[in-house]
């Protein structure tokens, strides 16, 4: 039988520091990266089990000493209700035709319950400089449409070697992977399409019975109906790259300056029936 997590005491929502910053995805409808719209409310804070978080404070500390990296958590307790909206603009989306051209994968949501975000114990992630500019993995959080079609574990980049992204993402793995042993929880880094995601092994989360919304108290909910205490923090200002001259200088832009360009068509991101 699975165990009962008790959200009040088990989960803990993380708090930004120096090295680690936090970026709720999916409650902002205008983040660029989010192809969901509105899954969480505005307010929805980013919970994880308290063991998670001293191995993710840990690894963002290492991570700036070692590679001058900040770690951005931008996704990380996923209740049932807010996977199966999302497993639903799957499942219905990737029948179109404009999905099949972009390759959109028929697994990038797991069903409502199975995996790990609904128990506290994943996160997605991405690294960035000191002043909020992604470091380039050949692919960016969620990036699974047109024009970056590829799927994540496959890259291809105007501003980087694949010699370089190849190097960052076992730097990012192996970093992780450090700092869990040392905390006694081992993580798997192995889901096929997204460098960005980090969680243990499964036969370890799915001893846990999954989160609904219903499960948490009323100050942890998330979904955009819940009555939400505000957060005591701003989101951090994250940057892209966008262009390349001759001399190798890269150009930066805010990411939320292209907030429509690299989204699915517009019917994608109709609201879900209930």
């Amino acid at each position: 039988m699975a165990k009962i997590i008790n959200a009040g005491s088990d989960l803990i929502d993380l708090r930004p520091t120096d090295h680690l910053w936090l970026k709720t995805a999916y409650a902002d409808p205008q983040f660029a990266y989010n192809y969901f719209a509105q899954v969480y409310h505005p307010n929805a804070k980013l919970w994880v089990q308290k063991q998670f978080a001293d191995i993710l404070y840990k690894a963002a500390e290492i991570s700036w000493n070692r590679f001058g990296w900040k770690l951005v958590i931008l996704d990380a307790l996923r209740p049932t209700e807010a996977q199966g909206h999302m497993y639903a603009i799957c499942e219905r989306d990737f029948s179109h035709a404009a999905a099949r051209m972009n390759k959109i994968p028929s697994d990038l949501v797991a069903p409502s319950g199975r995996g790990a975000h609904p128990r506290g114990w994943a996160v997605d992630l991405a690294p960035v400089t000191e002043d909020g500019k992604l470091i380039d993995f050949g692919g960016h959080f969620d990036q699974f449409w047109r024009p970056f079609s590829l799927r994540a574990r496959e890259f291809q980049s105007p501003f980087s070697t694949d010699a370089e992204i190849l190097k960052r993402r076992d730097d990012l793995e192996n970093l992780m992977q450090e700092v869990g042993r040392a905390h006694g929880q081992p993580l798997s880094c192995k889901i096929s399409d997204e460098w960005w995601d980090f969680r243990p092994v499964p036969d370890y989360y799915n001893q846990f019975a999954p989160l609904s919304n219903n499960d948490l108290p009323d100050y942890m909910r998330m979904l955009p109906s819940d009555d939400v205490p505000p957060r005591n923090y701003k989101d951090p200002v994250l940057f892209e790259a966008v262009s390349k001259d001759a001399s190798g200088k890269v150009t930066y832009a805010p990411i939320a300056e292209r907030f429509a360009q690299n989204r699915p068509p517009a019917e994608i991101l109709l609201p879900v029936a209930s």
